[in-house]
């Protein structure tokens, strides 16, 4: 009887560790990294050319100035992570390049509308 605990025990674990890696991948893949690459973009220490190296593209922008969006991708999502940042600038918490970590705060909560 205590081995067949101690194997639930185990086999709890592994599920629980491979579901950690699972979701940690996926936020890594699709929120957190390119985030960082929109951050790192837009504020001029990348070019578009070293993004394409990386295997990403630039889908959209949003000029702050005038509010208008230029989307360069047809999909909607774009279009909703792009009506976001104009959110965020609507409710004065749009950050630029000064504050950096301000700046990938926004990425990544723009990002998550655009995923689900």
């Amino acid at each position: 009887m205590k081995t067949i605990y101690k194997i639930l025990i185990i086999a709890t674990i592994i599920l629980f560790v491979g579901i950690l890696v699972a979701v940690s991948w996926f936020a890594w893949d699709r929120i957190i990294y390119p985030s960082y690459l929109s951050v790192v973009v837009g504020c001029g220490d990348m070019n578009e050319t070293e993004l394409n190296d990386e295997g990403y593209y630039v889908a959209g922008r949003f000029n702050e100035s005038s509010q208008e969006i230029i989307l360069y991708d047809v999909d909607p999502a774009v279009l909703e992570h792009e009506q976001c940042h104009q959110k965020q600038l609507d409710q004065g918490r749009l950050y630029g390049c000064n504050f950096k970590i301000g700046k990938f705060i926004n990425e990544i909560e723009c990002k998550l509308v655009e995923v689900f």
